[in-house]
């Protein structure tokens, strides 16, 4: 099992993250550049199960990933995932 560390932070995810051996930062850490964006969300989409921020990148990700989604609440399924994201005021 690996983890993928994929962020425009990488400077935090390294000083909080690089004692443990199965994560490996991967992403450009460039969220101005749209070609190393778009690498990142390939990266992103082609992994198995994804770890959430609140962010939109990574529920994006994590819908097109196919896979578990896990967020700081636990694990949760596609349906209630992106059900979640819609605001009856805005349908």
């Amino acid at each position: 099992m690996a983890f993928l560390y994929v962020s425009d932070e990488m400077a935090y995810g390294k000083k909080h993250f690089k004692k443990f051996k199965d994560v490996h930062f991967m992403g450009s850490g460039n969220g101005n550049d749209m070609g190393k964006v778009a690498f990142d969300m390939a990266l992103l989409v082609h992994s198995n199960h994804t770890i959430v921020s609140q962010g939109s990148f990574s529920f994006w990700s994590s819908m097109l990933c196919g896979g578990d989604v896990y967020t700081r609440y636990g694990i949760i399924g596609k349906e209630v995932a992106t059900n979640s994201y819609y605001v009856s005021t805005y349908m």
